[in-house]
């Protein structure tokens, strides 16, 4: 995948499991994101600044950062994910796995999640 904003290359190892982001330019290694192995496309999406990669192995996208390379979050959406597109219309990713293409709304996909939202903290008080 191409950043032209940018002057980046995204480049997923399919059996190293991860993400190579190079200067366009001078072909240096700007930044190595470990995900898992089966890494097979990649697309950056610059109106939100986002990188989303798929794995090819175990079914799942990983949702990253385009500044700070950090996962936002990672989805399951089936085996054998073969292709990333996204709508900037729409505002929605399709991701095609073996039997079927999804739909996902990254607005839903990104927000809080629900105890974030209201106000519910991930531990309980303690006594």
């Amino acid at each position: 995948a191409l950043d032209t904003g940018r002057n980046r290359i995204f480049i997923p190892r399919l059996l190293l499991g991860d993400l190579v982001v190079l200067d366009g330019e001078t072909l240096e290694r700007v930044a190595r994101v470990p995900l898992d192995p089966g890494l097979r496309d990649v697309i950056y999406i610059p109106e939100r600044n986002l990188v989303v990669a798929g794995n090819y192995f175990n079914g799942k996208l990983y949702i990253l950062d385009g500044t700070s390379y950090r996962l936002l979050r990672t989805l399951w959406v089936g085996s054998k994910n073969r292709s990333l597109d996204y709508s900037p219309e729409r505002g929605r990713l399709y991701a095609q796995a073996v039997s079927r293409i999804l739909e996902i709304d990254l607005d839903t996909v990104l927000a809080p999640p629900f105890r974030e939202h209201f106000g519910f903290s991930e531990e309980p008080p303690l006594e």
